[in-house]
């Protein structure tokens, strides 16, 4: 979530703190940038991080695909799908076998289950997978617990090793592993410039639906991942939204949350997040209008 603190902005006229993850960063300086044509009066910077802090005002946190109820302290300004990977070439992709893996099986690779099979029941394929290195971020803003939610999973059973830091350090961890394999957010695993993948990272190849089989080669561009997503529910895809959270209500915050839930929505897809739907929006718009307006009598 994106969070804004009200109690040091006072002491700053009119410049309020903005904290995101690294994969939702870049689409946030561009707001920044952009909404400074619009508002020259007021300014947002964004600070380091990847948690709610007393120093920030507003911040971004990823959820889950469940739709809270209220909206009275974030808005929902963008959808995120996770991908699992490895690197090009590497050990985990020949253990693998280059076969579609089913959200069954990912579950079983990254997760651990408190029934205990010995060594020696184990099928062959099992026993390479259990060769396998997971790597997850250890951060308050990391997608780990969405993709775990996903599976039915507690973050705390995920397998391997934790890394400090963001998501974005995954994909170095598993460049230097062989044996490595993680998840992360589209806008970190493809550059937003050329929208291919990353240089020496593979997609593991996902059993999903037939309509989107072709967004997870590894020759597939960002906005063919997106458009299909987008298009076709993926069952075996994790998929949430990207929320911004407030810590207060004044006029310049309303004016801010809903240029981001109109003009900033256009911004998505170039930045690798997915749209949310216009009711949605529409919802949101009216309800932060309503708790200004209660704010204000």
């Amino acid at each position: 979530m994106i969070a804004l603190s009200l109690a040091t902005t006072q002491l700053m006229a009119q410049t309020y703190a903005i904290n995101s993850p690294r994969f939702a960063r870049p689409l946030v300086e561009k707001w920044i940038e952009e909404y400074a044509k619009v508002e020259p009066s007021v300014h947002f910077r964004l600070v380091n991080g990847c948690g709610c802090t007393e120093e920030t005002a507003l911040y971004v946190q990823p959820f889950g695909k469940e739709e809270p109820e209220s909206f009275e302290h974030e808005i929902y300004f963008a959808g995120y799908a996770i991908l699992p990977f490895t690197a090009t070439g590497s050990e985990a992709a020949r253990i693998l076998g280059g076969r579609k893996l089913s959200s069954r099986r990912l579950g079983s690779i990254f997760f651990e289950h408190e029934t205990y099979v010995p060594d020696e029941e184990l099928t062959k394929q099992e026993k390479r997978q259990k060769r396998l290195v997971v790597y997850s971020a250890n951060n308050g803003a990391s997608t780990t617990d969405p993709f775990a939610t996903f599976y039915n999973e507690s973050k705390d059973n995920l397998r391997g090793k934790r890394i400090s830091g963001d998501d974005l350090f995954l994909n170095t961890a598993v460049r230097k592993d062989s044996l490595g394999v993680s998840f992360n957010a589209l806008s970190n695993l493809y550059d937003l410039n050329s929208r291919r993948l990353k240089d020496g990272l593979s997609i593991l190849p996902l059993d999903t639906r037939r309509e989107i089989a072709d967004a997870f080669s590894n020759h597939a561009t960002l906005d063919t991942m997106i458009e299909l997503l987008e298009r076709y529910s993926a069952d075996d895809v994790p998929i949430g939204k990207l929320a911004l959270g407030y810590k207060g209500m004044n006029k310049d915050i309303q004016r801010f949350l809903t240029w981001i839930l109109t003009s900033g929505r256009q911004l998505n897809h170039h930045y690798g997040l997915l749209e949310i739907d216009d009711q949605l929006a529409q919802r949101q718009i009216e309800a932060i209008n309503t708790e200004l307006t209660a704010q204000n009598r």
